[in-house]
């Protein structure tokens, strides 16, 4: 028992049990700080953010690694504020701090990273003694922008001299900053960072990085959104050692300062130049042009230097010399990125054709501002193609993979080869106003990609995508596909395409496709976007392997029974995505298997909580109608069949009366029933009373927004007629035929707006024939012609001209700048019949 004693009183058991107590006190007096391990440093993160904490708490684990007291109240930092001497980690941004007391880091001396950045600390020596920085020379990262608000003044080279091993410093700027000699003692520092909202650096002059030259090697300079608006040429030839130099967002720095600071670097072997988005204070497409233009004089300034990605993306530029492009240019033999993206850019066009002597060019991009924009694009092409090249080739270097160039207005090509493009995979040539896509493209066998949208491929030949046979990328968007055959060739160059995953034929104004459109074709995405499609236009059943199908903002109110389907079962197999928003989806009685459809079902759809109409015109959302089914399910169901019992009451009740009366007055009955169907010594005359409708107009789709707007406006707007329009008054997806039949029917008129695609339209003698039918129970003049310009009176059918009077045909010709007289005669016609 003594023995068992004397092994609890060991001093390291005493020991253990102190440290275990002390550990447990620690826990309680980090305020509610978190703890958590520190994988990467192994050890604990404790976690103190806005805790509201005025100093740091006492008593924390002693193998903290990484400790984030941001977003908190502390003022100072004074002498050993922490004793940690593990903690790798420092983050107190966000807090108060004024002062930095020397010494405050004694306890830290293995700290790696120092975040003090958003806090009041100025930059003088008062705020960092010469030594408060000397235990930190593990110290790597240091942050300390966003705290002094001063324009003028200096810092205190003396603390900062002491970071031997600081590699990464953000620091506040004043609008003319200067680095003294101790920052030569930097010798580790390879990433100098201004990059930050308050940056208030605006002049940068030739010895400004001078101390820098000969034992820091900086990599990385960062000036993104500093207000610069003067560089000196040689400002940055003390950067030895720089990669990548970023003036982005930069908003007063103009194009052609920017380009002229670039002298300063000649010689040295650059990363990446990275000048976007500057030049933004002046919101304006013409003025101060000088400097917009990087005319010959401006681009040599880069001709010595070597760099590989060189960006001037959106800086309002109109004009870059291509003399910077030769054989003797270190820069066009290093050159592997451009991207002058998003600028007014309209010159010069010489750089096409020399983009050969840039060997290691990878990707270049040109396209310009107006590429998304360019609405009057497709209305030059008819000038355009007047002065087109017929044949063009064109040399690009081999190792070049993408080619950009947008908004150019190239006009017709026959035949176009490549030269060297066999590395060539990626090709966008959205808005450059091409036509005849009739030509032959030799040169393009490895094209993966391309981008024509918003050109005019109307008559495009059925063989232009055989030249890109190993093409799985297609976008077609805004491609008048809607007109000719257009649709039809397209549809056949599919087949050429073995490769194809993606196609976009979205913004063609499109309503139909052919049932088998993309079978054969391992189809995985289709954007069918912005058309006018009523229901999927395609047999789902011929893309097996399709994951994204884009139909939005169409004119689809519901998916059939076989739709959803065919849909679930792609679901399953490719994980299938439908996108459906922009289309007023229908949630009436009839689609309500379709709203819980969109709910249940395990295609990704995105539109769970789009718009819909009800039954009474009410639009709802789908989400309520889903939340509120049972409800809305029994006000659907229960009056259906609170209608099926009173009829079938009915019924009963009219067949017991109608069989006591035929029993007792079958002779009157028969009778009746024989004057019903005509046999009766006298005929009723049809009046304008007995139709709800004053006219049918007949006119082809070509004519749709001649006839819905400006002869509709003037009909009905300003003579009060009452109209039957098909593409108004009927139900998308419905019986054409019924639906022509019952608008003649309904119509006291018949209104032939006779025009060549008219009398081409495959439904145009059925219109004829039925109008002609309803004509012989009608009075003389129900029918009415107008002759458009491109039809000759011996065009009309003679079926028509039996039954229509001379007085009743109106030649639009005759007419000539005069059209709103030309419907009022006409509306003169039907009024004259109603009042008869």
């Amino acid at each position: 028992m003594l023995k068992h004693c004397r092994n609890m009183c060991d001093p390291w058991v005493l020991m253990m049990v102190f440290v275990l107590i002390h550990e447990s006190f620690s826990a309680e007096s980090t305020i509610g700080c978190i703890q958590s391990p520190d994988l990467l440093h192994h050890g604990t993160f404790v976690d103190c953010r806005n805790r509201n904490l005025e100093s740091v708490p006492e008593n924390l684990p002693r193998n903290t690694t990484r400790l984030d007291m941001s977003h908190n109240s502390i003022s100072l930092l004074v002498k050993r504020f922490l004793h940690l001497p593990n903690l790798k980690y420092l983050d107190l941004s966000f807090n108060k701090i004024i002062r930095l007391d020397e010494g405050a880091f004694q306890e830290t001396a293995d700290l790696q990273e120092l975040y003090l950045n958003d806090n009041q600390l100025r930059l003088d020596s008062s705020t960092y003694p010469d030594d408060v920085f000397q235990p930190l020379q593990e110290l790597q990262i240091l942050h300390l922008h966003n705290n002094d608000p001063r324009d003028k003044g200096s810092y205190p080279e003396k603390a900062f001299e002491k970071l031997k091993r600081l590699q990464d410093l953000k620091i506040d700027t004043f609008t003319y900053t200067t680095f003294g000699p101790g920052f030569s003692k930097l010798t580790s520092l390879k990433r100098l960072l201004f990059g930050f909202s308050q940056c208030k650096l605006s002049f940068i002059y030739n010895d400004t990085f001078q101390s820098f030259q000969y034992s820091v090697q900086i990599e990385t300079l960062d000036l993104h959104l500093c207000p610069l608006t003067r560089i000196q040429p040689d400002a940055f030839r003390y950067l030895g050692s720089v990669k990548n130099l970023i003036l982005s967002n930069a908003i007063t720095l103009t194009p052609t300062e920017a380009v002229s600071a670039m002298y300063g670097l000649r010689g040295k072997n650059i990363t990446s130049i990275k000048i976007n988005h500057i030049f933004q204070l002046f919101n304006l497409k013409i003025g101060l042009m000088n400097q917009r233009i990087l005319g010959k004089d401006i681009v040599a300034n880069l001709k010595d230097v070597c760099v590989e990605r060189f960006e001037m993306i959106n800086c309002k530029l109109l004009w870059f010399d291509s003399s910077v492009i030769n054989d003797q240019s270190i820069f066009a033999s290093c050159i592997k990125f451009i991207d002058f993206s998003g600028n007014d850019w309209f010159g010069d066009p010489k750089i096409l054709f020399e983009i050969s002597l840039m060997p290691n060019l990878v990707s270049l991009n040109l396209s310009d501002t107006y590429s998304k924009t360019q609405e009057s694009t497709k209305q030059k092409i008819v000038e355009v193609c007047g002065i087109s090249i017929p044949t063009l080739g064109l040399t690009v270097p081999e190792r070049l993979v993408s080619l950009a160039i947008s908004g150019k207005n190239f006009g017709c090509f026959a035949n176009i080869t490549m030269y060297n493009a066999t590395s060539l995979t990626y090709v966008s040539l959205t808005y450059a106003g091409l036509d005849g896509f009739i030509s032959t493209v030799s040169g393009l066998t490895n094209l993966t990609y391309l981008d024509i949208s918003g050109n005019n491929c109307a008559g495009i030949s059925s063989s232009f995508l055989a030249n890109f046979p190993m093409l799985n990328t297609l976008i077609m968007s805004d491609t008048n596909l809607d007109l000719g055959e257009a649709l039809s060739k397209v549809q056949h160059g599919l087949s050429y395409l073995p490769n194809l995953h993606t196609l976009d034929v979205s913004s063609n104004n499109l309503r139909l496709l052919s049932v088998p459109t993309f079978q054969g074709a391992p189809l995985k995405s289709i954007i069918l976007s912005n058309n006018r499609f009523s229901a999927i236009p395609f047999d789902l059943s011929t893309t097996p392997h399709l994951g994204y199908l884009d139909l939005s903002s169409n004119s689809i109110a519901a998916l059939s029974l076989t739709e959803m389907k065919q849909l679930d079962e792609l679901a399953t197999k490719n994980n299938l995505s439908l996108d459906l928003n922009g289309n007023l989806l229908s949630c009436g009685c009839k689609t309500l298997d379709f709203i819980v459809w969109l709910f249940k079902t395990n295609v990704k759809t995105r539109a769970r909580d789009s718009a819909c109409a009800k039954d009474d015109g009410a639009v709802t959302n789908t989400s309520y109608i889903h939340e509120h089914y049972d409800e809305i399910w029994k006000q659907c169901v229960g009056g259906f069949w609170l209608s099926i019992s009173v009829v079938c009451y009915a019924v009963i009740v009219l067949v017991t009366i109608a069989l006591f009366v035929i029993h007792r007055r079958r002779t009157l009955l028969i009778n009746i029933v024989l004057r019903m169907f005509g046999f009766k010594t006298t005929k009723k005359v049809l009046k304008r009373k007995d139709f709800p409708n004053d006219a049918y107009i007949a006119y082809s789709e070509n004519d749709y927004r001649y006839i819905c707007h400006t002869v509709r406006n003037i009909l009905e707007n300003q003579n009060g007629l009452k109209l039957f329009i098909k593409d108004r008054d009927t139900v998308p997806g419905g019986q054409i035929a019924e639906d022509i039949i019952d608008g003649i029917d309904s119509s006291w008129n018949v209104i032939f707006a006779l025009s060549q695609s008219f009398l081409e339209d495959q439904w145009c003698h059925f219109i004829v024939n039925r109008a002609v039918y309803s004509s012989s129970r009608m009075p003389a003049g129900s029918i009415v012609l107008v002759l458009f310009e491109d039809v000759r009176r011996g065009d009309i059918p003679p079926t028509l001209l039996n039954v229509v009077e001379e007085r009743y045909i109106f030649d639009i010709e005759k007419y000539r700048g005069d059209e709103e007289r030309l419907w009022k005669d006409v509306c003169q016609c039907v009024v004259m019949d109603k009042d008869n």
